[in-house]
């Protein structure tokens, strides 16, 4: 297509000249205007039908309060001479990268080198505020993705390619035709089709979920979780059956080495649980302008991390060191590199015991109580006053031939102590048996072991840190001596020309792996410069003060028992917790036991009393 061949509609006298193309995408390309530096244009790689042409036309004709001040909206058509719609012109976003750049670590150190955690809530608090004000004035986006907008350093966003939203105009509605399956909503997930599709803000409140939730958990995505069996399921499968991985969705699991959603605090994680499970369906996703409020609410609650200057985070920990820590991962640039700023897990460990020593054991149980304590207490039953027998009848009773009348009585009641007494007797056993004390101490023991377990390794790991300390300070204590100024016997000035030229030019630099690749150094020179060198070794004395090592030796310390150290102190993590729990359990099962056992008691009292009662006067 000839440049003459394009024309701006509102300026159809003036032929458009196309400069570079600058992107390729499947829609068409994008090229500069030579002419107007501050616009673009987009030309399709195919022909519009009359619908698309008439969504253009639409969206241009536009009153400015219906055009988002967030996005690139088309400004112009480019038609051609026939008035056939080729393209469109749309403002250029300068000093701006694709949104998906945040996501992933390498490629946002490289375009965004002083980002840091703050920037990337910051960047999701405006993403969703210009999601807002497209919602505000009219429009539905449909197609939310890693590509629909553009992010500068102050972290505001720009959105893009706003020829495919869903536009209403003058009662008529224009539809977007286009979805990306990983950000469209379960609702969506089984549509042959989007063209004709009616789409709702609350769709776009799924796709705006998963992009605040991509740039907060540094790309990964809320459905892409680990299969506890079997293979990963297909995304969309997924998300049609709202297998939420971070909220404990049936058959996933949080990937290992992620954030958890209790990081970004109480009000995100709810929002998080409600765009993407059944509530959002049925009740309504937050919408883009909550979302702004709650994501400024938690940037605002945020404070530095005191070991990395990137870092950010609610509370005391701070979970993205933990994440370095474990996996050897940097997230963004400058890092730390000093060992006093690299994490170190013994510093949670005693804070952890701190709080599991402070819990107190439940009281041991004393004695059981026994019936004669209730003696005073006891009101007995006396046995019914016999009746009038006459001389007849006491004589019967005398010689055997008349049973007394309360006999029956007096079974009764001394069938009633066996069972109180059997019933107390029972519980007594029960009683005896449990000590809630050793049940305590039991658990606590199990996490002394851990406790000791971990000092053993960090014991290991201050031993190995000082080791490399140790190997640093002969390192540079080896590096002030430098070979032309040494005088070894058979090194002149000629090799020590060659052996400078290959780097080998002070004590540190001679070892036998760096001498075999040199010409001219034969056995005796050999011999004589690892000698020289072996001598200056041994007169090294450390000092004293410790070296600051670099991060990466600190990791590749760690890397040796690093998961069994988090493993130990994730149960000490808990430990304090736990114990409490046991405790408040074992004082609520001794006072039901108490209380059992002071009815049983007294219930034996009782029958004893009742059995030996007088008789009525």
């Amino acid at each position: 297509m000839s440049d003459s061949s394009l024309i701006m509609a509102s300026r159809p006298s003036i032929a458009v000249r196309l400069g570079r193309e600058i992107a390729r995408g499947g829609e068409g390309t994008i090229h500069e205007l030579p002419e107007y530096p501050e616009s673009l244009a987009k030309l399709y790689n195919r022909s519009l039908g009359s619908e698309g042409a008439a969504k253009l036309r639409a969206m241009i004709g536009l009153p400015s309060d219906r055009v988002p001040g967030s996005t690139a909206w088309p400004s112009d058509l480019l038609v051609s001479r026939g008035g056939a719609i080729l393209g469109l012109v749309m403002p250029r976003i300068r000093g701006r990268h694709d949104l998906h750049n945040f996501f992933v670590g390498t490629s946002r150190r490289a375009t965004f080198p002083l980002a840091d955690y703050r920037m990337l809530v910051a960047t999701a608090a405006n993403l969703a505020r210009a999601v807002a004000a497209v919602h505000t004035a009219g429009h539905v986006l449909g197609d939310l993705n890693e590509r629909c907008a553009m992010v500068g350093s102050d972290a505001t966003v720009k959105l893009i390619d706003c020829d495919s939203y869903q536009v209403e105009v003058g009662g008529a509605l224009y539809m977007c035709d286009v979805g990306t399956p990983m950000y469209q909503p379960p609702e969506l997930q089984q549509v042959g089709t989007f063209r004709g599709l009616h789409r709702t803000r609350n769709y776009d409140g799924f796709g705006l979920a998963v992009l605040i939730f991509r740039l907060l958990f540094f790309g990964r995505h809320p459905f892409a979780g680990r299969p506890l069996r079997g293979e990963a399921p297909e995304l969309p499968d997924v998300i049609r059956a709202l297998q939420f991985a971070w909220d404990g969705a049936s058959g996933l699991d949080r990937p290992q080495d992620a954030l958890q959603l209790a990081d970004v605090g109480l009000k995100a994680a709810s929002y998080f649980r409600r765009a993407l499970g059944p509530d959002g369906m049925e009740k309504g996703r937050p919408t883009a302008n909550a979302w702004a409020v709650t994501l400024d609410e938690l940037q605002g609650a945020m404070r530095r991390c005191g070991l990395n200057t990137t870092h950010w985070h609610l509370g005391d920990r701070c979970p993205i060191c933990e994440i370095e820590y474990r996996t050897g991962i940097t997230f963004f640039v400058g890092r730390p590199t000093p060992s006093a700023l690299v994490y170190n897990p013994e510093r949670d460990a005693n804070a952890f015991w701190t709080a599991i020593e402070s819990e107190a054991p439940p009281p041991p149980r004393g004695a059981e109580p026994i019936p004669s304590s209730f003696g005073r207490s006891i009101t007995c039953k006396p046995y019914p006053k016999p009746r009038s027998l006459g001389w007849i009848g006491k004589l019967l009773q005398n010689i055997g031939l008349l049973k007394p009348s309360d006999r029956g009585e007096r079974a009764r009641r001394a069938a009633d102590l066996v069972i109180a007494l059997r019933r107390y007797e029972d519980l007594v056993k029960v009683w005896r048996a449990h000590d809630p004390v050793t049940t305590y101490n039991t658990h606590r023991t199990e996490l002394t072991n851990s406790r000791d377990r971990l000092a053993a390794l960090f014991e290991q790991r201050r031993q190995a840190i000082a080791a490399a300390q140790l190997r640093l300070g002969l390192r540079r204590f080896l590096a002030a001596h430098g070979i032309g100024q040494a005088g070894i016997k058979g090194v002149g000035r000629s090799l020590v020309a060659t052996l400078t030229a290959h780097g080998v030019g002070t004590a540190a630099d001679v070892s036998a792996a760096n001498l075999d690749v040199i010409r001219g150094i034969g056995p005796k020179r050999r011999a004589a410069l690892i000698s020289w060198r072996d001598d200056i070794a041994k007169r090294y004395r450390p000092s004293g003060i410790s070296l600051t090592l670099d991060a990466l030796t600190i990791q590749q310390i760690d890397s040796q028992h690093h998961s069994e150290i988090m493993r130990l102190l994730d149960r000490l993590r808990g430990g304090a917790a736990s114990l409490r729990t046991l405790s408040d359990q074992e004082r609520k099962k001794t006072n039901v036991e108490m209380s059992e056992l002071l009815a049983a008691a007294r219930a034996v009292a009782q029958a004893e009393a009742d059995l030996n009662a007088p008789t009525e006067a």
